[in-house]
Protein backbone atom coordinates (compact mmCIF):
# COMPACT_ATOMS: atom_id res chain seq x y z
CA UNK A 1 0.00 0.00 0.00
CA UNK A 2 2.86 2.64 0.75
CA UNK A 3 4.61 1.48 -2.53
CA UNK A 4 0.69 2.42 -4.10
CA UNK A 5 0.88 5.81 -2.51
CA UNK A 6 4.49 6.78 -3.16
CA UNK A 7 3.45 5.78 -7.12
CA UNK A 8 0.83 7.84 -6.82
CA UNK A 9 -2.35 5.44 -6.84
CA UNK A 10 -5.09 6.53 -4.47
CA UNK A 11 -6.52 3.66 -2.18
CA UNK A 12 -10.24 3.73 -2.26
CA UNK A 13 -10.95 0.64 -0.26
CA UNK A 14 -9.35 -2.65 1.59
CA UNK A 15 -10.38 -5.89 0.76
CA UNK A 16 -10.39 -9.55 3.03
CA UNK A 17 -11.18 -12.64 2.97
CA UNK A 18 -12.06 -14.75 5.73
CA UNK A 19 -13.39 -18.00 7.01
CA UNK A 20 -16.66 -18.05 8.72
CA UNK A 21 -16.20 -19.17 12.05
CA UNK A 22 -12.64 -20.42 12.59
CA UNK A 23 -9.52 -18.86 13.87
CA UNK A 24 -8.03 -19.81 10.21
CA UNK A 25 -8.31 -21.93 7.69
CA UNK A 26 -5.72 -24.40 5.46
CA UNK A 27 -5.81 -21.98 2.18
CA UNK A 28 -4.00 -22.18 -0.72
CA UNK A 29 -4.13 -18.28 -1.35
CA UNK A 30 -5.31 -16.18 1.84
CA UNK A 31 -3.54 -15.72 5.20
CA UNK A 32 -6.49 -15.99 7.82
CA UNK A 33 -4.62 -16.09 11.00
CA UNK A 34 -5.65 -12.99 12.87
CA UNK A 35 -8.84 -12.06 10.60
CA UNK A 36 -11.12 -11.09 13.20
CA UNK A 37 -8.78 -8.42 14.65
CA UNK A 38 -8.57 -7.10 10.99
CA UNK A 39 -12.26 -6.70 10.68
CA UNK A 40 -12.63 -4.98 13.69
CA UNK A 41 -9.72 -2.12 13.32
CA UNK A 42 -8.33 -2.07 9.95
CA UNK A 43 -10.95 0.12 8.48
CA UNK A 44 -10.36 2.62 11.36
CA UNK A 45 -6.58 2.44 11.62
CA UNK A 46 -6.78 3.21 7.88
CA UNK A 47 -10.21 5.23 7.44
CA UNK A 48 -10.95 3.34 4.48
CA UNK A 49 -14.13 0.83 3.87
CA UNK A 50 -13.51 -2.76 4.21
CA UNK A 51 -14.95 -5.47 2.32
CA UNK A 52 -14.92 -8.71 3.36
CA UNK A 53 -16.23 -11.98 1.81
CA UNK A 54 -16.03 -15.62 3.27
CA UNK A 55 -13.47 -18.50 2.06
CA UNK A 56 -16.57 -20.77 0.50
CA UNK A 57 -14.23 -22.75 -1.35
CA UNK A 58 -11.03 -24.97 -0.92
CA UNK A 59 -7.87 -25.44 -3.35
CA UNK A 60 -9.87 -27.24 -6.19
CA UNK A 61 -7.41 -26.34 -9.27
CA UNK A 62 -4.02 -26.30 -8.08
CA UNK A 63 -2.07 -26.59 -11.83
CA UNK A 64 0.13 -23.80 -12.69
CA UNK A 65 -2.49 -22.37 -15.26
CA UNK A 66 -6.37 -21.80 -13.81
CA UNK A 67 -9.33 -22.18 -15.00
CA UNK A 68 -12.47 -21.43 -12.91
CA UNK A 69 -14.02 -23.83 -10.56
CA UNK A 70 -17.20 -23.03 -9.14
CA UNK A 71 -16.34 -24.82 -5.55
CA UNK A 72 -12.48 -22.81 -5.68
CA UNK A 73 -11.39 -20.23 -3.53
CA UNK A 74 -10.23 -18.26 -5.90
CA UNK A 75 -13.67 -17.60 -7.17
CA UNK A 76 -14.39 -16.29 -3.27
CA UNK A 77 -11.94 -13.57 -4.97
CA UNK A 78 -14.02 -13.07 -7.48
CA UNK A 79 -16.55 -12.29 -5.97
CA UNK A 80 -14.94 -10.02 -3.56
CA UNK A 81 -13.58 -7.70 -6.12
CA UNK A 82 -16.74 -8.05 -8.30
CA UNK A 83 -18.68 -6.53 -5.22
CA UNK A 84 -16.32 -3.49 -4.82
CA UNK A 85 -16.08 -2.89 -8.62
CA UNK A 86 -19.83 -2.97 -8.38
CA UNK A 87 -19.89 -0.60 -5.53
CA UNK A 88 -16.98 1.97 -6.23
CA UNK A 89 -17.15 1.61 -10.70
CA UNK A 90 -14.22 3.92 -10.72
CA UNK A 91 -11.59 1.07 -9.52
CA UNK A 92 -8.64 0.17 -12.06
CA UNK A 93 -6.71 -1.95 -9.82
CA UNK A 94 -5.79 -4.02 -6.85
CA UNK A 95 -2.80 -4.22 -5.06
CA UNK A 96 -1.71 -7.43 -3.21
CA UNK A 97 1.63 -8.13 -1.23
CA UNK A 98 2.64 -11.20 -3.45
CA UNK A 99 6.94 -11.82 -2.89
CA UNK A 100 7.21 -15.39 -4.50
CA UNK A 101 3.96 -17.45 -5.39
CA UNK A 102 3.37 -17.72 -9.01
CA UNK A 103 0.43 -19.61 -8.11
CA UNK A 104 -1.10 -16.73 -6.41
CA UNK A 105 0.01 -14.38 -8.88
CA UNK A 106 -1.78 -16.29 -11.70
CA UNK A 107 -5.01 -16.74 -9.39
CA UNK A 108 -4.80 -12.63 -8.95
CA UNK A 109 -4.11 -11.94 -12.05
CA UNK A 110 -6.73 -14.51 -13.76
CA UNK A 111 -9.41 -12.60 -11.94
CA UNK A 112 -8.55 -9.14 -12.71
CA UNK A 113 -8.67 -9.31 -16.22
CA UNK A 114 -12.32 -11.17 -15.53
CA UNK A 115 -13.33 -7.79 -14.17
CA UNK A 116 -10.93 -5.65 -16.24
CA UNK A 117 -8.91 -4.35 -13.41
CA UNK A 118 -4.77 -4.09 -12.78
CA UNK A 119 -2.89 -6.26 -11.06
CA UNK A 120 -0.35 -4.37 -8.72
CA UNK A 121 2.47 -6.17 -7.20
CA UNK A 122 5.42 -3.97 -6.24
CA UNK A 123 6.91 -6.60 -4.06
CA UNK A 124 6.58 -9.52 -7.03
CA UNK A 125 10.50 -10.86 -6.77
CA UNK A 126 12.03 -8.31 -4.82
CA UNK A 127 15.36 -10.07 -3.15
CA UNK A 128 13.83 -11.23 0.80
CA UNK A 129 17.10 -10.54 2.24
CA UNK A 130 16.79 -6.51 1.35
CA UNK A 131 12.73 -6.67 1.48
CA UNK A 132 13.41 -7.66 5.25
CA UNK A 133 15.28 -4.87 6.32
CA UNK A 134 13.47 -2.47 3.97
CA UNK A 135 9.96 -3.23 5.41
CA UNK A 136 11.88 -2.27 9.15
CA UNK A 137 13.19 0.86 7.80
CA UNK A 138 9.60 1.97 6.42
CA UNK A 139 8.80 1.93 9.56
CA UNK A 140 6.38 -1.19 9.44
CA UNK A 141 5.24 -2.51 12.39
CA UNK A 142 4.29 -5.76 12.06
CA UNK A 143 4.69 -9.16 14.73
CA UNK A 144 4.64 -12.98 14.06
CA UNK A 145 1.47 -14.24 14.87
CA UNK A 146 1.95 -17.49 13.34
CA UNK A 147 4.69 -19.60 13.17
CA UNK A 148 5.31 -22.84 11.30
CA UNK A 149 9.07 -23.63 10.51
CA UNK A 150 12.16 -25.40 12.11
CA UNK A 151 13.51 -23.51 14.29
CA UNK A 152 10.42 -21.48 14.80
CA UNK A 153 8.16 -21.80 18.17
CA UNK A 154 5.52 -20.17 20.36
CA UNK A 155 8.33 -18.18 21.86
CA UNK A 156 8.11 -16.39 18.29
CA UNK A 157 5.11 -15.34 18.42
CA UNK A 158 4.22 -11.63 18.88
CA UNK A 159 8.22 -10.40 18.34
CA UNK A 160 8.50 -7.40 15.95
CA UNK A 161 9.98 -7.95 12.20
CA UNK A 162 13.10 -6.03 13.74
CA UNK A 163 13.64 -8.45 16.53
CA UNK A 164 13.30 -11.74 13.98
CA UNK A 165 15.07 -9.95 11.52
CA UNK A 166 18.55 -11.61 12.74
CA UNK A 167 16.53 -14.98 13.26
CA UNK A 168 15.39 -15.30 10.11
CA UNK A 169 18.43 -14.49 8.27
CA UNK A 170 19.87 -17.29 10.52
CA UNK A 171 17.45 -20.03 9.55
CA UNK A 172 17.56 -18.94 6.25
CA UNK A 173 21.66 -19.88 6.13
CA UNK A 174 21.33 -22.72 8.04
CA UNK A 175 18.07 -24.45 6.63
CA UNK A 176 16.85 -22.49 3.50
CA UNK A 177 14.13 -20.98 4.92
CA UNK A 178 12.82 -17.74 3.38
CA UNK A 179 13.42 -15.06 4.62
CA UNK A 180 10.31 -13.30 4.37
CA UNK A 181 8.02 -16.70 5.38
CA UNK A 182 7.40 -17.09 1.52
CA UNK A 183 7.89 -20.89 2.18
CA UNK A 184 4.64 -20.62 4.96
CA UNK A 185 6.95 -20.16 7.71
CA UNK A 186 5.56 -17.31 9.29
CA UNK A 187 2.46 -14.64 8.78
CA UNK A 188 2.07 -11.54 10.35
CA UNK A 189 0.34 -9.25 11.57
CA UNK A 190 0.64 -5.03 11.12
CA UNK A 191 0.12 -2.95 13.68
CA UNK A 192 1.57 0.34 12.56
CA UNK A 193 2.47 1.89 9.28
CA UNK A 194 3.02 5.87 8.16
CA UNK A 195 -0.64 5.25 6.17
CA UNK A 196 -2.48 4.42 9.91
CA UNK A 197 -3.98 7.25 11.10
CA UNK A 198 -4.65 4.81 14.89
CA UNK A 199 -2.37 2.28 16.01
CA UNK A 200 -3.36 -1.16 17.22
CA UNK A 201 -2.02 -1.65 20.67
CA UNK A 202 -2.30 -5.38 21.87
CA UNK A 203 -3.15 -6.02 25.63
CA UNK A 204 -3.62 -9.73 25.97
CA UNK A 205 -3.40 -12.22 23.78
CA UNK A 206 -3.65 -16.72 23.92
CA UNK A 207 -1.47 -18.87 22.59
CA UNK A 208 -3.07 -21.73 20.29
CA UNK A 209 -1.47 -24.79 19.51
CA UNK A 210 -2.11 -26.52 16.04
CA UNK A 211 0.65 -28.55 15.51
CA UNK A 212 2.95 -30.15 18.71
CA UNK A 213 5.50 -30.87 16.59
CA UNK A 214 9.02 -31.48 17.97
CA UNK A 215 10.75 -29.58 15.18
CA UNK A 216 8.33 -27.41 13.36
CA UNK A 217 5.39 -26.86 15.96
CA UNK A 218 2.63 -24.64 14.23
CA UNK A 219 1.05 -22.49 16.61
CA UNK A 220 -0.81 -19.25 16.39
CA UNK A 221 -1.71 -15.71 18.19
CA UNK A 222 -5.68 -14.89 19.63
CA UNK A 223 -5.78 -11.82 20.12
CA UNK A 224 -8.09 -11.59 23.15
CA UNK A 225 -7.55 -7.52 24.16
CA UNK A 226 -6.17 -4.49 22.39
CA UNK A 227 -7.02 -0.79 22.06
CA UNK A 228 -6.28 1.63 19.58
CA UNK A 229 -4.33 5.01 20.11
CA UNK A 230 -4.95 8.38 17.63
CA UNK A 231 -1.42 9.54 16.14
CA UNK A 232 -0.62 12.81 14.78
CA UNK A 233 -1.65 12.27 10.78
CA UNK A 234 -5.30 11.40 11.69
CA UNK A 235 -6.24 14.92 9.75
CA UNK A 236 -4.51 14.34 6.21
CA UNK A 237 -5.77 12.28 3.64
CA UNK A 238 -4.69 8.78 2.96
CA UNK A 239 -2.24 10.44 -0.53
CA UNK A 240 -0.96 12.54 2.27
CA UNK A 241 0.04 10.33 5.28
CA UNK A 242 3.44 9.60 3.49
CA UNK A 243 6.68 12.00 4.19
CA UNK A 244 7.74 13.18 0.92
CA UNK A 245 11.54 11.79 1.91
CA UNK A 246 10.03 8.20 2.27
CA UNK A 247 8.02 8.50 -0.58
CA UNK A 248 11.26 9.15 -2.32
CA UNK A 249 13.13 6.34 -0.61
CA UNK A 250 10.29 4.48 -1.64
CA UNK A 251 10.44 4.54 -5.40
CA UNK A 252 14.48 4.23 -5.13
CA UNK A 253 13.66 0.84 -3.94
CA UNK A 254 11.96 -0.26 -6.59
CA UNK A 255 13.97 1.43 -9.20
CA UNK A 256 17.22 -0.56 -7.52
CA UNK A 257 15.41 -3.78 -8.02
CA UNK A 258 14.84 -3.20 -11.40
CA UNK A 259 18.74 -2.35 -11.84
CA UNK A 260 19.31 -6.37 -12.21
CA UNK A 261 17.23 -5.84 -15.16
CA UNK A 262 19.60 -3.80 -17.33
CA UNK A 263 19.84 -6.25 -21.02
CA UNK A 264 22.10 -8.89 -20.15
CA UNK A 265 22.41 -12.00 -22.89
CA UNK A 266 23.99 -14.29 -20.41
CA UNK A 267 20.62 -14.10 -18.37
CA UNK A 268 18.87 -14.57 -21.62
CA UNK A 269 20.27 -17.86 -23.12
CA UNK A 270 20.44 -19.50 -20.06
CA UNK A 271 16.45 -19.12 -18.98
CA UNK A 272 15.98 -19.78 -23.11
CA UNK A 273 17.97 -23.18 -23.00
CA UNK A 274 16.92 -24.25 -19.60
CA UNK A 275 12.65 -23.61 -20.65
CA UNK A 276 13.17 -25.79 -23.94
CA UNK A 277 15.82 -27.99 -22.76
CA UNK A 278 17.89 -27.55 -26.71
CA UNK A 279 20.46 -25.35 -27.05
CA UNK A 280 19.50 -25.34 -30.78
CA UNK A 281 17.20 -22.91 -30.05
CA UNK A 282 19.58 -20.57 -28.37
CA UNK A 283 21.43 -20.24 -31.17
CA UNK A 284 18.67 -18.80 -33.48
CA UNK A 285 17.44 -16.84 -30.52
CA UNK A 286 21.23 -15.67 -30.83
CA UNK A 287 21.45 -13.91 -34.33
CA UNK A 288 18.62 -10.61 -32.79
CA UNK A 289 19.69 -11.08 -28.88
CA UNK A 290 22.24 -8.61 -29.92
CA UNK A 291 20.59 -6.38 -32.12
CA UNK A 292 19.68 -3.16 -30.16
CA UNK A 293 16.73 -2.59 -30.49
CA UNK A 294 15.64 -5.82 -28.54
CA UNK A 295 16.56 -6.46 -24.94
CA UNK A 296 16.33 -9.33 -23.58
CA UNK A 297 16.83 -10.23 -19.99
CA UNK A 298 15.52 -13.51 -18.31
CA UNK A 299 13.18 -13.69 -21.43
CA UNK A 300 12.52 -10.04 -20.51
CA UNK A 301 11.44 -7.78 -23.64
CA UNK A 302 11.76 -3.99 -23.33
CA UNK A 303 8.59 -2.55 -25.12
CA UNK A 304 9.11 0.53 -26.51
CA UNK A 305 8.15 3.03 -29.71
CA UNK A 306 12.17 2.45 -30.41
CA UNK A 307 11.63 -0.57 -31.61
CA UNK A 308 8.51 0.09 -33.80
CA UNK A 309 11.13 2.74 -35.51
CA UNK A 310 12.84 0.08 -36.63
CA UNK A 311 10.48 -0.86 -38.74
CA UNK A 312 8.76 2.33 -40.14
CA UNK A 313 9.59 5.88 -40.41
CA UNK A 314 9.49 8.57 -37.38
CA UNK A 315 6.64 10.45 -39.45
CA UNK A 316 4.56 6.91 -40.04
CA UNK A 317 4.93 6.63 -36.36
CA UNK A 318 3.87 10.15 -35.41
CA UNK A 319 0.95 9.46 -37.05
CA UNK A 320 -0.34 5.75 -35.36
CA UNK A 321 -2.30 5.93 -32.07
CA UNK A 322 -0.65 4.23 -29.37
CA UNK A 323 -2.90 0.92 -29.79
CA UNK A 324 -1.79 0.66 -33.19
CA UNK A 325 1.66 1.03 -31.91
CA UNK A 326 0.95 -1.64 -29.49
CA UNK A 327 -0.78 -3.88 -32.07
CA UNK A 328 2.51 -3.71 -34.41
CA UNK A 329 5.01 -3.92 -31.76
CA UNK A 330 3.75 -7.21 -29.90
CA UNK A 331 2.99 -9.06 -33.86
CA UNK A 332 6.22 -8.42 -34.38
CA UNK A 333 7.65 -9.57 -31.68
CA UNK A 334 5.34 -12.74 -32.05
CA UNK A 335 6.83 -12.82 -35.29
CA UNK A 336 10.60 -12.99 -33.56
CA UNK A 337 9.32 -15.82 -31.58
CA UNK A 338 8.16 -18.04 -33.57
CA UNK A 339 11.24 -17.65 -36.18
CA UNK A 340 13.00 -19.20 -32.84
CA UNK A 341 10.55 -21.62 -31.70
CA UNK A 342 9.24 -19.61 -29.40
CA UNK A 343 6.24 -19.12 -28.03
CA UNK A 344 4.34 -16.10 -25.41
CA UNK A 345 4.80 -19.45 -22.90
CA UNK A 346 8.38 -19.38 -23.07
CA UNK A 347 8.48 -15.34 -21.78
CA UNK A 348 8.88 -15.10 -18.19
CA UNK A 349 9.02 -11.40 -17.69
CA UNK A 350 7.88 -8.40 -19.82
CA UNK A 351 9.07 -4.64 -19.23
CA UNK A 352 7.07 -2.05 -21.06
CA UNK A 353 8.13 1.33 -21.95
CA UNK A 354 5.24 4.41 -21.74
CA UNK A 355 5.85 7.98 -22.22
CA UNK A 356 3.09 8.48 -20.50
CA UNK A 357 1.47 6.19 -17.38
CA UNK A 358 -2.01 7.92 -18.78
CA UNK A 359 -1.58 5.79 -21.65
CA UNK A 360 -1.52 2.45 -19.72
CA UNK A 361 -5.23 1.17 -20.11
CA UNK A 362 -5.58 1.89 -23.70
CA UNK A 363 -1.92 -0.36 -24.36
CA UNK A 364 -3.34 -2.83 -21.92
CA UNK A 365 -6.27 -3.25 -23.94
CA UNK A 366 -4.12 -4.27 -26.63
CA UNK A 367 -1.48 -5.32 -24.72
CA UNK A 368 -3.65 -7.98 -22.79
CA UNK A 369 -5.21 -9.79 -26.32
CA UNK A 370 -2.06 -11.35 -26.94
CA UNK A 371 -2.28 -13.43 -23.63
CA UNK A 372 -4.52 -15.98 -22.04
CA UNK A 373 -4.82 -16.98 -18.65
CA UNK A 374 -1.53 -17.45 -17.74
CA UNK A 375 0.67 -14.20 -18.96
CA UNK A 376 3.74 -13.39 -17.74
CA UNK A 377 4.70 -10.95 -14.86
CA UNK A 378 5.01 -7.12 -16.01
CA UNK A 379 6.74 -4.15 -14.91
CA UNK A 380 5.55 -0.70 -16.59
CA UNK A 381 8.30 2.28 -16.70
CA UNK A 382 7.06 5.82 -17.91
CA UNK A 383 9.91 6.61 -19.88
CA UNK A 384 10.22 8.17 -23.10
CA UNK A 385 13.10 6.79 -25.00
CA UNK A 386 13.01 8.58 -28.33
CA UNK A 387 14.79 11.96 -28.11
Amino acid sequence: MMHCIAQGHTIVALGNLHPLTLDECDSFMYQSVGHQLLAETYQECLGLPLYRQEITGSCINASNVYDPQEKDEVEDLFRLLNRIKSDLPDVQAVSTGAILSNYQRVRVEHVCKRLGLVSLAYLWQQPQEQLLPNMIHFQLDSIFIKVACMGLNASHLGKSLKQMHPIMMKLNQDFGAHICGEGGEYETLTLDCPLFIKKIIIDEVDVKIHSDDAFAPVCYLIITKYHLESKENSHLPITERLSPILKQELIKSSMERMQPSIPSCSFALTTVESALGDSNHVSKASSWIHDPVYYWDTCCFALSSLSISHFMSLETLASLSIEQEIEILMTKIQSLLSQCDLTWNHVVQIHVYVSDMQLFARMNTVYAQFFGNNPPTRVTFSSTLIP
